[in-house]
């Protein structure tokens, strides 16, 4: 039997609506009435949310068999059937398998000098002294190596078909139609727009895979890895499984990335004493690649940065099994989330949490319950360190070629399942 938890009344969608337009301040509210755990009754169905980091530990034990993603089926015309994100069970520990090399913490490193050409590049178009909307130049940057990695195209003709291809996708993506999966059914409006944009991409996609299958064409980059990776049976992958894990590559592994970037360079704009500790640090190196992914301060700026404000502010699973969470039994086909949100801002794990302070990540290591912006578990994201890494590059380039003033207070803004910067982290910027 289920423990009983705190279960608030009114509107569904009214409930959908809060948590959709600020989730942040909506998870604020509930924890402050309700307490660490509760249930929900959303647009989407009864949901059991908890931001208590001991009952987010027990959600992370469950395996494949145990919990599932939260209604794929909004996200599967998006990613496709075979992305790892729409998995479960022995289908997602396989596909899961067949990705884990070209994210190994090792090959993060050797995209390092990829990051970091991509960013100087950028770079060198900036105003010597004028004003940026960091958001949109970090978007150009992030998208490039996106790109390159996936692909290993080099050609800037064929850089810029490329970005401009998965920028106008991505562009199309609207919340609505993933949160409210109805309207996938609309024959007017962003669903056939986005649809359009999405068939244009594909068709580029598959014309790369047939043209590097018949070429034997390789390379360091992810989609050579693919085409030569084999199932436990020894069999390829298949066009379509190799489509869907792109996809979702160039979805999530831009924009989550572009997005942090942004919130970095707004947290220390506006804290002179950690840009103080950072421009030393990266002054003090060589500038390269190795070195900025070295710099212990810049790593804890990065983790301080997703802290406050994640780009995911919660993760929502399914139980495809009894699931005992803490004292709390999910029998089959709950919907639960774990949010990052309230875990984050714990004054017990995070004193001041309000307070931008990398300071909290030196000398001390969050348990994966504690600190969970790529999630956690079986499901945490692949791309993880392949993020950091990029992060820590490109802003650390950008902060020894430039001095940086914020111009105006941020906030959080939804763009589809990420949350985003509502107004695009305006910069002043002064090359040194």
């Amino acid at each position: 039997m289920v423990v009983q938890v705190p279960a608030p009344s009114g509107s569904r969608v009214w409930t959908s609506w809060q948590i959709l337009r600020d989730p942040f301040a909506y998870w604020e509210r509930a924890r402050a009435r309700y307490g660490d755990t509760f249930w929900l009754e959303t647009f989407n169905g009864r949901i059991f949310c908890t931001g208590d980091p001991a009952l987010v530990a027990e959600i992370f034990k469950a395996d494949t068999t145990q919990v599932r993603p939260f209604r794929p089926e909004a996200f599967a015309p998006l990613l496709g059937r075979h992305s790892v994100l729409m998995l479960a069970g022995s289908a997602h520990r396989e596909q899961r398998r067949l990705l884990s090399p070209p994210f190994a913490r090792g090959r993060a490193r050797v995209f390092g000098d990829v990051f970091l050409d991509v960013a100087r590049t950028h770079l060198a178009r900036w105003p010597d002294d004028g004003t940026i909307r960091s958001a949109d130049e970090l978007l150009s940057i992030s998208l490039e190596i996106i790109v390159r990695a996936v692909f290993g195209i080099l050609d800037p003709a064929e850089v810029t078909r490329w970005t401009h291809e998965v920028r106008e996708m991505v562009a199309a993506i609207d919340p609505s139609f993933l949160f409210f999966p109805a309207m996938q059914r609309l024959p007017i409006g962003p669903w056939p727009r986005f649809l359009a944009r999405r068939d244009r991409l594909d068709a580029s996609i598959y014309a790369e895979i047939r043209r590097r299958r018949a070429t034997g064409q390789r390379g360091d980059d992810v989609l050579s890895l693919l085409l030569d990776a084999k199932h436990e049976d020894a069999s390829p992958m298949a066009d379509e499984e190799i489509r869907d894990e792109l996809v979702t590559l160039l979805f999530a592994g831009h924009e989550t990335t572009q997005i942090a970037m942004a919130w970095l360079l707004y947290h220390l704009a506006r804290t002179p004493e950690a840009m103080a500790a950072v421009r030393a640090e990266i002054d003090g190196g060589d500038g390269s690649a190795e070195a900025l992914v070295r710099a212990p301060y810049l790593d804890a700026a990065w983790s301080e940065a997703l802290r406050m404000t994640p780009i995911v502010p919660d993760m929502l699973r399914m139980t495809t099994a009894d699931l005992q969470v803490g004292p709390h039994l999910l029998p089959t086909g709950t919907n639960l989330a774990f949010v990052a949100a309230m875990v984050h801002t714990r004054p017990d794990l995070y004193p001041d949490p309000s307070v931008f302070r990398p300071e909290r990540f030196l000398g001390h290591t969050f348990g994966p319950h504690e600190y969970l912006p790529f999630g956690g578990g079986v499901r945490r994201c692949l791309g993880a360190h392949f993020s950091s890494v990029e992060g820590r590059v490109v802003v650390g380039a950008i902060l020894r070629a430039f001095d940086v003033t914020s111009l105006r207070e941020e906030q959080p803004a939804r763009r589809n399942a990420t949350m985003g910067v509502r107004h695009g982290v305006p910069l002043r910027v002064r090359r040194r």
